[in-house]
């Protein structure tokens, strides 16, 4: 059974020098503390807003999570309370992307008392950017997922890639394109423990997903240190050429990602797995976050270096178009959910 501990922080990070220094800046706590909730970005009637959605908070047990919801404006420097999302619990691992002034939170799982103990969702909860209403769901996800990647493709396509439904890892890749509200199919991942994850995240520049990371379904749920490419046809979206994985040596499961400078990186994470109250899968007790940014650079290397900020358990950063990277949410050195920035 996989499961997430949580603290929450908000940071905003910025680029000062490429591939080695970054600054944070803290700014305005949420609401309440929180983490392991789907974060994402969007430009609203001029203003860069951050967006937070569900997740866990403080006691870190299943009845701390919750359907919450946040925006955080840059114009007013605050946080605004939104409606719950509408389901029918709180969850944890759902993935939120913006199109065409619409955020998409899709998946993620529910947590119970009793058996079947989890499980993953099939929703697409969709909140209106421009009046933060809800609107009624998109079509249901064909295959449930949860702690999946999910980015956006040319500002039309969501893909679902890999991730955990119900009981194991899957290599589907699931399209959805907003405009019609539909799915489909894309080439799957290698049916493999090097492609197929779950806690992987990741990012499409131009026509090539990148997605690091994650944890693998077989022994104890070990984290991977691959790197995985994918190159989409333009002609034909559906069709994904993937490539030999890039072996890196650095584990990572839960780490945030963006893009800089047309490149990839990663901040944080972990670099072993574990389960909702910060206790690795292999039972070697609490796992500390790492203080890393690493950056895929123009060699098809990863280079790390440290920051001063050591956070896991992110599931996606707000990157907004003034070139700031909102990190919201994960679990701190404390391993306990945080109100503190």
């Amino acid at each position: 059974m996989r499961c997430f501990l949580i603290v929450f922080l908000f940071a905003c990070i910025n680029m000062v020098n490429a591939q080695v220094n970054w600054s944070w800046q803290p700014l305005a706590p949420l609401p309440m503390p929180t983490a392991n909730n789907a974060v994402c970005a969007a430009m609203v009637n001029g203003d860069h807003r951050v967006y937070s959605f569900g997740g866990i908070t403080t006691g870190l047990e299943l009845e701390n999570i919750h359907r919450e919801a946040y925006m955080y404006s840059n114009a007013s420097g605050n946080w605004t309370v939104l409606p719950q999302m509408p389901d029918t619990s709180g969850k944890i691992a759902s993935a939120a992307s913006v199109v065409d002034g619409i955020a998409y939170v899709i998946g993620g799982y529910h947590v119970f008392p009793n058996s079947p103990f989890e499980r993953s969702s099939d929703r697409v909860h969709r909140l209106d950017l421009n009046t933060n209403s809800w609107l009624t769901d998109g079509a249901s996800i064909p295959i449930p997922i949860d702690d999946h990647v999910q980015v956006i493709w040319r500002d039309s396509l969501i893909y679902v890639v890999t991730g955990w439904s119900q009981n194991t890892n899957v290599p589907a890749v699931q399209i959805y394109g907003p405009a019609l509200d539909l799915w489909s199919v894309g080439t799957p991942v290698p049916n493999n423990n090097t492609y197929k994850a779950f806690g992987a995240s990741g990012t499409i520049i131009g026509d090539t997903i990148f997605y690091y990371g994650g944890a693998s379904s077989s022994g104890s749920f070990s984290a991977q240190y691959d790197l995985r490419i994918g190159v989409i046809d333009p002609a034909d979206p559906a069709q994904i050429t993937w490539l030999p994985a890039v072996a890196t040596l650095r584990n990572s499961y839960r780490s945030g990602c963006g893009t800089f400078n047309g490149r990839p990186f990663w901040v944080c994470g972990s670099a072993i797995s574990y389960n909702y109250n910060a206790v690795a899968y292999n039972g070697s007790g609490i796992v500390p976050p790492v203080a890393e940014l690493a950056e895929f650079n123009s060699s098809n290397t990863l280079i790390a270096s440290e920051t001063d900020q050591a956070i896991m358990d992110i599931r996606g950063i707000g990157q907004t178009a003034n070139g700031s990277f909102h990190v919201c949410g994960g679990i701190g050195s404390g391993a306990d959910a945080l109100d503190t920035c």
